[in-house]
């Protein structure tokens, strides 16, 4: 590391460590707290505008740099679209720890910040995916850097809820990228590098263990951004020049990726709104086993670290090498990711494991099923009675798995089960309304089965499909066609008063 990115460190660090006991005092005085809450884990209000001191550090020492290197140089794009783009973040972040802003505002804001930093140079065009596999991205480079830089932010902004744990990672983040920087690159690259984690050394002695102020949006956001380009433009390879080396940054930011995809996945299982807040995230989880937060920070702060070790052995090690770690390394990442997925208590994943895990037999019943009920069409329309309907849909009721299927007017009493028997208790009944001839009321198609061969789902589907069938039956026939009963209510005798009618239209 070069003498400027040690200076650039060692003055971010002052410039927190003064900043930030200031900036806790203000916001105390101006009664600006994070509230404790359901989804917060302290107790006690705490100041939240830490990010007003990181950023002010890592401003006040990269900002000079704009005018100390050339214009034309690579790195001053780089300088002024971090300092830009971070700053939209940082002001409406800062908006937000003051007086609220609405999500969808702040992904606008996420958007516009990262389009800053693009249109200033940062792009992801080149991807290097393994040893010797380059892609280029060509249009899609634009875009794909957006959602990058989008996504890391809020991944960082959703991992900050336990003292020091975004601050922990961000530390570990820069680590990464320091050494994952290119020999004999140019060492401007490390000044904002080494600023940010200088700004980070600085602010985490006041929040953690004990935390006497948060970072809040403002430093969140801010950070976040910073990070994901940092990260991308650090990891490069030598040819093609700026091809990222994905492993580097994917690794590094994992475990933020995956507390996010959780979170995604559990709400969108749950039918909850993806930008809503919950308290099951992974540091949630850790504490209702039992750890403190001073463990449960220093926990995950470990698994970041291996992670991003990981990922920087995979990147640089020799091809052959990074095959096999990369092929070990998936297996074993799917393994914990299961195994602490159940050891936290997630249900939402084991469910969507069962779900995905029947998808082609429940995709060939339902098939089946629809075949079934196609093939029977032409032997209802060509029926002239109820009962004639009701035997050839009795007939084909085994095959669908069903105990009978039966199609009576709604205004009947309950039809007897199949033979004449009540349906017994230990079965379920399906009924779908049918209209069609002009009736005075609805029929119903019911399907009844016993409940340790239940099917509700093609159940509903075979009763939509024959639906449309019954009601084109009903409009095809007279009123002496339609006023025989089924053939249960048949077998009990029911007197001609309890039959079926249908009024002509």
């Amino acid at each position: 590391m070069s003498q400027s990115a040690v200076a650039a460190l060692l003055l971010a660090f002052l410039i927190s460590f003064v900043l930030t006991p200031a900036i806790a005092s203000l916001a105390v005085t101006r009664r600006l707290f994070d509230q404790p809450g359901e989804r917060r884990v302290h107790e006690n209000p705490i100041p939240r505008l830490g990010g007003l001191a990181v950023f002010a550090a890592v401003g006040i020492t990269i900002v000079p740099g704009l005018f100390v290197v050339d214009r034309f140089n690579e790195h001053w794009s780089l300088l002024a679209g971090l300092t830009l783009g971070s700053a939209i973040l940082f002001g409406v972040g800062l908006c937000d720890d003051i007086r609220g802003v609405g999500a969808f505002v702040k992904l606008l804001a996420q958007t516009a910040a990262a389009a800053v930093v693009v249109a200033f140079g940062f792009q992801l065009d080149h991807l290097l995916l393994a040893p010797g596999v380059v892609v280029s991205t060509g249009w899609l480079a634009v875009p794909l850097t957006i959602i990058w830089i989008v996504a890391v932010t809020n991944a960082f902004n959703l991992i900050d809820g336990l003292n020091g744990l975004a601050t922990g990672i961000a530390l570990i983040a820069c680590a990464t990228a320091a050494l994952s920087v290119p020999h004999g690159s140019n060492p401007t690259l490390y000044i904002p590098i080494a600023a940010l984690a200088g700004a980070a050394l600085g602010f985490l002695p006041f929040n953690f263990p004990r935390a006497r102020i948060f970072l809040g949006d403002s430093g969140s956001l801010s950070i976040g951004l910073i990070l994901a380009v940092l990260l991308a433009r650090s990891a490069t390879a030598a040819v093609p020049q700026h091809a990222v080396v994905v492993a580097v940054p994917l690794f590094a930011f994992m475990l933020p990726f995956l507390d996010t995809l959780l979170a995604v996945v559990r709400r969108w299982l749950r039918n909850a709104p993806l930008s809503g807040a919950d308290a099951q995230h992974i540091h949630h989880r850790l504490l209702a086993l039992g750890l403190s937060q001073r463990r449960t920070t220093v926990f995950m702060w470990l698994i970041a670290a291996a992670f991003a070790g990981f990922g920087l052995v995979v990147a640089y090690a020799p091809p052959l090498v990074a095959s096999w770690l990369s092929a070990i390394g998936a297996v074993v990442t799917v393994i914990l990711v299961i195994y602490f997925t159940n050891l936290l208590g997630y249900q939402e994943l084991p469910a969507l494991g069962q779900i995905l895990m029947s998808g082609p037999a429940r995709a060939r019943r339902v098939l089946s099923a629809q075949l079934r009920a196609n093939d029977m069409q032409r032997a209802v329309l060509g029926a002239r009675q109820v009962e004639q309907v009701n035997a050839i849909l009795l007939s084909n009721a085994e095959q669908f798995g069903f105990s009978s299927i039966e199609f009576y007017p709604r205004r009947r009493n309950r039809p007897m089960g199949e033979n004449g028997r009540d349906t017994p208790e230990s079965a379920w009944r399906f009924e779908y309304p049918v209209r069609g001839g002009g009736a005075e009321s609805e029929f119903v198609v019911a399907i009844t089965c016993e409940i340790r061969d239940s099917r509700p789902s093609s159940a509903e589907m075979v009763a939509r499909t024959l639906a449309p069938l019954l009601e084109t039956w009903l409009n095809l026939q007279t009123v002496d066609r339609v006023t025989a009963p089924p053939p249960s209510v048949a077998k009990r005798g029911s007197s001609p008063d309890a039959l079926a009618r249908v009024q002509r239209a």
